[in-house]
């Protein structure tokens, strides 16, 4: 009996050790789906808000196994440039049980259409604990049995990671365990958690546009210090409408397969099988993984942007095509005319529409601000006196060149700023609605003042006043410069 309790701790130390991961960071097999798990500076990568629930099962043969489950969420907040994400985890190998959850945050820069950098950071708190309860044990009242207790340990820990974009090339790298706590369980005293360094890089590679079928070669490598390098290798055949099919290859551990499908673009379902080649698959040969996700919707997912995205592309294609005619003999000159005549008309009829929806969304637009414009006429048509007017004695205005003296009167203000660059780009912004706008300088609080008209009528700074607050500047006043 003592011989097989101690077996069965060297055997789980023996794991532990060669996996580098039951007890310090979970391998899971699907990372290619939901790369969030392994990077936070990709949550929210892309414009949707994603779910996915992961189990991952290894060494069934041994007690149980070893059982990871994680849940996570992340998609954009805000901006398109920030990411939050949320990740609840639980992981069991017989006695020891890690469980905890973190929240990540990401920042996008984007340098070109489909070139951007991403940083993040997450932060979660782990409860690890040793359990002898869980032993399969004949006699609790071996001596063996007396030197294995309990223990428990909660700590923080910090993940950083980063990404850049080309194209549809992808590089990241990102850090667990930064903090390196030291921890001290019963089944092994005291262990420090390594710092685990990431590296992973993916080329997405659309090889049939009408199957919507791309080849996506994805590898991953992982550095602990004072282990060996490993690396993974992925190639996943992803019908982006239908599912995927993915080979594997974990270096010194195993090969596998992945087969997943998706339900109406939101629902993926996953399943993940690796045969485990070193010596630990006596242990259990079967290392399988399920998922589970749900995708919530997109940003961009307006009927009438998607409609002419595709219109453009289509429009791209036939200009594309009639290039190559062109350039075709003389032989062809008849089924070139024929093709430039039905390209014209493809082209005519796409015009119509795009004409025809944007004639649409005006329509649309004018009578909102009709709408808004009546609101706020009826909202200002009792009060056009001199309740609206600010007047002040103090101030002492003077155009930019800070010599010319403003002249007295009423002027209609949307904002003051102390930087000039930040008055001029908000400036920007307006002049186009407000041809007299300028700026000017108040001597005494060292303002920048947005002028959207100057007069000494009272009739006049009104109507711009009200249509002010019509195109939305909610904050604009009228002032009295005497």
């Amino acid at each position: 009996m003592t011989s097989y309790i101690r077996h069965s701790l060297l055997l789980l130390l023996l794991i532990i050790s060669r996996t580098g991961f039951s007890q310090q960071v979970p391998l899971y097999n699907q990372y290619y789906i939901n790369p969030f798990v392994l990077n936070p500076s990709l949550s929210g990568h892309d414009d949707k808000t994603n779910a996915y629930f992961l189990r991952n099962q290894k060494y069934l043969g041994f007690d149980g196994g070893n059982v990871t489950n994680i849940l996570t969420v992340d998609g954009k907040v805000f901006t398109d440039k920030i990411g939050l994400g949320l990740t609840i985890f639980n992981d069991q190998m017989g006695p020891a049980i890690s469980q905890g959850a973190g929240l990540s945050f990401s920042y996008k820069v984007n340098f070109q259409e489909d070139v951007a950098l991403g940083f993040g950071m997450s932060g979660g708190v782990t409860d690890r604990r040793f359990d002898p309860s869980n032993l399969v044990v004949k006699d609790w009242n071996d001596p063996t049995i007396q030197y294995v207790f309990p223990s428990r340990k909660t700590y923080f820990d910090l993940t950083a990671g980063l990404y850049f974009d080309y194209k549809k090339f992808q590089v990241g790298v990102s850090a667990p365990q930064l903090l390196a706590n030291d921890i001290k369980l019963a089944i092994d005293g005291s262990h420090i958690l390594s710092r685990h360094y990431f590296m992973h890089m993916k080329y997405d590679w659309m090889v049939s546009e009408p199957l919507n079928l791309s080849i996506i070669p994805f590898a991953k490598v992982m550095y602990v210090t004072g282990a060996p390098l490993q690396y993974d290798i992925n190639v996943s055949a992803d019908f982006k409408n239908i599912g995927w099919v993915t080979a594997t290859y974990r270096s010194n551990y195993s090969v596998g397969a992945n087969l997943g499908v998706r339900i109406k673009k939101n629902l993926m379902l996953g399943y993940s099988y690796n045969f485990v080649m070193n010596n630990t698959n006596a242990y259990g040969p079967v290392n399988q993984e399920i998922l589970f996700g749900y995708s919530f919707g997109t940003k961009s997912n307006d009927k009438e942007k998607k409609l002419l995205e595709e219109a453009l592309k289509e429009n791209e294609r036939l200009k594309m095509e009639l290039q190559k005619k062109q350039n075709e003999n003389d032989s062809l000159a008849r089924e070139k005319a024929r093709s430039e005549e039905e390209l014209n008309e493809k082209l005519r009829k796409q015009e119509e529409y795009y004409n025809d929806t944007v004639n649409k969304l005006n329509e649309e637009i004018r009578k909102l601000r009709e709408q808004k414009k009546t609101v706020e006429e009826v909202k200002t048509t009792n009060t056009t006196d001199d309740k609206l007017i600010r007047r002040t004695d103090n101030d002492h205005f003077v155009e930019l060149d800070k010599t010319t003296e403003s002249p007295k009167g009423y002027y209609v203000i949307d904002g003051a700023f102390g930087q000039l660059s930040n008055a001029e780009e908000h400036f920007n912004e307006i002049k186009a609605n407000f041809p007299e706008a300028r700026i000017i300088f108040n001597e005494r609080n060292q303002l920048h003042y947005i002028l959207l008209t100057y007069s000494t009528e009272k009739t006049k700074v009104f109507d711009t006043h009200r249509k002010s607050r019509g195109l939305g500047l909610e904050k604009s006043w009228i002032l009295e410069y005497r």
